[in-house]
């Protein structure tokens, strides 16, 4: 079975230390990824979807912040 894009969501920005957006999985076998740009010098400390923390996988740190990408394996649909 072949890898497909099913929904991205677009969750805004912040300027607090907490940003809530909402986001539905639906499928099976799924994989849930959430990239996260900070333009501050700090990296979040976790991500959660549906209150389950996920994995942060990958992260950089370009002149203007920092980036990083979190995946959870088989998101509650």
């Amino acid at each position: 079975m072949p890898i497909a894009l099913d929904t991205s969501t677009n969750g805004g920005s912040t300027t607090g230390t907490s940003l809530t957006f909402a986001h539905t999985c639906t499928g099976r076998n799924l994989i849930l990824h959430v990239g996260v740009k900070a333009t501050g010098a700090t990296d979040p400390s976790g991500v959660t979807y549906n209150n389950v923390a996920m994995t942060r996988i990958n992260g950089i740190t370009p002149g203007a912040g920092i980036s990083s990408l979190w995946e959870l394996v088989g998101p509650a649909t």
